[in-house]
C-alpha cells in the first residue's frame, strides 16, 4: 500500500514480486486494507484517499469496478459465503456493507468509539468488531445488523483472531490481544461470551 499506489502480487513458494498492479492507475491512492472472495478469484481493496473498494480480478489482474465509499474506510472483511464485504469506518463510527454481487452499497450500520477491525465467524451470521478507545468486543447478528453483546476485555483492543473451526463447523473461541492497560490475550468463549483467558 501507500501513497505511490503499490498493489503487488508475491509468490508465496519463492517469497517474490510476481505482479506489480497496474501503478499508473493506482498512482496518489492510498490502499488501507483487502480481502479475499471466498473462491480466490477477486481481491477487494480498500481505498483511503480517495475512499472506494477497487475490485480486482486475480486472473487478469485487471480492476472491474470501483465501488465509491464516503467518509474514512479502514479496514474490511468479505462475508464466508461472499456476498458482502464490512468495512470499518473508523472516523465516522459507521460500518458499510457493500454487496459483492450488485457491487454496491447495500447497508450503513451505526457503532460507537471508532471501529477498527471485523471479522467473522465461520457460520456467518455473527460479526465481531473491536474499537478504538473501548475495552470490549462488538458482537453483531449479521441478519439484523444490531449489536447483540458488548464483551468485555481487561484492555483496549488491538487485533482479534478466530480459533479453526470445530468438526461440524462451528467457531469455539475469539482471541483478542489488548493494549493499555493489560497488554494481554484474551480469550473468550464464543457460545457464552465469557473470558476463560487473558
Amino acid at each position: 500500500g501507500g501513497y505511490d499506489g503499490g498493489i503487488v502480487v508475491i509468490d508465496t513458494a519463492t517469497d517474490q514480486i510476481i505482479r506489480n498492479l497496474n501503478p499508473g492507475a493506482f498512482t496518489g491512492k492510498n490502499f488501507r486494507d483487502g480481502d479475499f472472495s471466498p473462491d480466490g478469484q477477486y481481491f477487494y481493496a480498500i481505498e483511503m484517499s480517495q475512499p472506494a473498494v477497487s475490485v480486482i480480478n486475480t486472473g487478469s489482474y485487471a480492476v472491474e469496478k470501483n465501488i465509491t465509499l464516503t467518509g474514512q474506510p479502514n479496514r474490511g472483511a468479505v462475508s464466508p459465503d461472499g456476498t458482502e464485504f464490512w468495512i470499518a469506518q473508523t472516523d465516522d463510527n459507521i460500518i458499510t456493507v457493500i454487496d459483492l454481487i450488485k457491487q454496491e452499497i447495500k447497508d450503513r450500520i451505526y457503532t460507537i468509539n471508532y471501529p477498527i477491525k471485523i471479522l467473522f465467524n465461520h457460520q456467518g451470521d455473527k460479526v465481531y468488531v473491536i474499537a478504538e478507545m473501548s475495552n470490549f468486543v462488538m458482537a453483531l447478528d449479521r441478519t439484523s445488523r444490531q449489536i447483540t453483546n458488548y464483551i468485555p476485555l481487561p484492555g483496549e483492543p488491538a487485533r482479534l483472531a478466530l480459533t479453526p473451526p470445530t468438526v461440524n463447523g462451528t467457531t469455539q473461541y475469539l482471541y483478542v490481544t489488548t493494549k493499555y492497560p493489560s497488554y494481554s490475550l484474551a480469550v473468550i468463549d464464543l457460545s457464552n461470551y465469557q473470558m476463560v483467558a487473558n
